[in-house]
């Protein structure tokens, strides 16, 4: 090798780990890594059943399960424009560099989701990509919903499909270059995204478990009340630490003695 290509060669090898060091300091811990203790495949989990739905519910039929799964994800409050029907989207998310509206997903074939399969959904909900192949922006919280089970993913479907299909086609965003470049996005889910299903923590109860699956996946507390980092992703290093979301702000926990809405954020 000549020396002009161990140069070379020196050069490439450095920026590769000056990358990967700058990757992993900007994405930052996961979520649940403050907690410590050991994190097992949940079908390992031998405690109980963190996911899914009470155990009231258990014996439920799908929809009925999956009703309950999409109210605690909250699905409606940002896929419903006020004074719209249900779930229709239009919501408008007023950002720095422009402005996204949320999509339908109710069952119409045109302009909402009646054409997903089950795997189009996952897709969606735990990899932050549509139907077509185009990105999902983060305002779709999935690398949050990403730790969810794929039971509890396709009981929303199925609570999603028996509603009434509403023909409502949201506006077109309005995003600055390069944010309207969707496809960019597949490089910001490959580090910020962890794609990957919940795994309960040995060394905490049971209870403590069932609150962390509805916090970070279902709930997806973060998303509103942690702040973001350099490449907007959750700042999981001061999390829950309060932060301002389109406008709103999310308080810290635990709370202060300011009057919240009942969404548990003001608008300022």
């Amino acid at each position: 090798m000549s020396g002009k290509m161990r140069i070379l060669t020196s050069v490439v090898a450095i920026a590769i780990v000056a990358a990967a060091v700058g990757v992993f300091i900007i994405r930052g811990p996961g979520p649940l890594d403050f907690a410590g203790g050991t994190k097992v495949p949940l079908a390992d989990y031998r405690a109980g059943k963190p996911t899914g739905v009470p155990a009231k519910l258990e014996k439920a039929g799908i929809v009925e399960r999956g009703e309950y799964l999409t109210k605690a994800a909250d699905c409606m409050v940002c896929h419903t424009k006020p004074g719209e029907k249900e779930y229709s989207g239009g919501l408008a998310f007023k950002l720095p560099f422009g402005t996204l509206y949320s999509t339908n997903i109710t069952p119409d074939k045109d302009t909402g989701i009646g054409n997903y399969s089950d795997q189009d959904f996952l897709n969606a909900v735990q990899h932050g990509k549509r139907r077509d192949g185009a990105r999902l922006y983060p305002a779709m919280p999935y690398t949050s919903y990403t730790f969810m089970t794929d039971e509890d993913v396709l009981a929303v479907k199925a609570y999603l499909f028996s509603l009434p299909a509403v023909r409502a086609k949201a506006p077109d965003n309005t995003l600055s270059f390069p944010f309207n470049q969707r496809w960019a996005m597949m490089f910001w889910s490959a580090v910020f995204n962890p794609d990957t299903r919940f795994a309960p923590d040995t060394s905490k109860s049971p209870e403590w478990n069932r609150g962390a699956y509805l916090a970070e996946a279902l709930a997806h507390c973060g998303e509103c009340h942690t702040p973001r980092n350099l490449g907007f992703a959750l700042d999981n290093r001061r999390k829950f630490a309060g932060a301002i979301t389109a406008g709103w702000r999310a308080f810290t926990s635990p709370p202060t003695r300011r009057q919240v809405s009942a969404t548990g954020a003001t608008r300022i």
